[in-house]
């Protein structure tokens, strides 16, 4: 099985529970869980997350060729150097996403502190390399570039507690902690050595849009689905002098979890 399919399994399976009627049968009926007003609840979810990059590397001062980024546009290359290289809308992986969150709700508005990994490649692709107001097609290997990102997020969440479950809206501020990594761009190793590959420690911010659906099996036990729309921003350098070089992650992930209320 793809690694995709299986990331989609639990929100699959657990928007199954939440939306699945039980049979009507003769005998007693189980009350149903009154709606929950104000509660603390801790929750833990997983998912799978899709979507673009888009690069910028850029360096007024030692300006780049396609060579120091291990490009070669097609059909035969480009020697010259430039200020500026953009590639955008670079697609990237189905990723596996785990997480969790602690947080509290009144009887419409919530708050909660989020923690959340994610590990994103781009795929093997062709892409439109953009220069100094030219233009080229390269072909990417895949892995071209891989970010590794775990971010802090602090959400303002509005939900509607109807009888059945409970849908809810979510918006979020994060700081996110990146990793950026790549085999094929050139970085100084050493103050002499200039080089294929580089991986850099970052620091950026995230910002994200949830619509979800709650649902109470017990008074102390929900299941929940959520999809969201994520974006995440961050500088880095591949450790060359006066370089400053930009990454956005536009991603959407597609959850699925389990929550404990007190």
């Amino acid at each position: 099985m793809k690694p995709y399919f299986q990331c989609l399994l639990l929100p699959l399976f657990i928007a199954g529970l939440l939306v699945a009627s039980p049979a009507q049968e003769k005998g007693p009926v189980t009350p149903v869980p009154a709606v929950k007003k104000d509660f603390i609840f801790l929750d833990v979810f997983s998912g799978a997350s899709f979507g673009i990059l888009d690069a910028k590397f850029h360096n007024s001062s030692e300006l780049i060729t396609e060579g120091d980024l291990g490009l070669t546009s097609l059909p035969s290359g480009d020697s010259n150097s430039y200020e500026t290289f953009k590639m955008n809308s670079l697609k990237l992986n189905t990723a596996p996403v785990l997480g969790a969150r602690a947080g509290i709700y009144s009887e419409i508005v919530g708050f909660d502190v989020e923690f959340q990994h994610v590990k994103h490649r781009t795929r093997a692709q062709g892409a439109r390399l953009n220069r100094s107001g030219l233009s080229s097609d390269v072909e990417l290997d895949d892995g071209y570039l891989v970010v590794e990102s775990y971010i802090l997020f602090v959400d303002l969440l509005i939900r509607v507690p109807l009888q059945w479950a409970q849908p809810y809206l979510s918006l979020g501020l994060g700081d996110s902690f990146n990793t950026v990594s790549s085999p094929r761009a050139y970085s100084y190793h050493t103050v002499d050595l200039f080089a294929p590959s580089f991986s850099e420690k970052k620091q950026g911010w995230a910002l994200k849009a949830a619509l979800g659906v709650r649902k109470s099996l017990h008074a102390h036990f929900d299941l929940f689905v959520e999809w969201r729309y994520q974006m995440n921003f961050f500088n880095f350098n591949r450790n060359v002098p006066y370089e400053k070089d930009e990454i956005l992650m536009r991603t959407q992930q597609v959850l699925a979890g389990a929550g404990f209320t007190y």
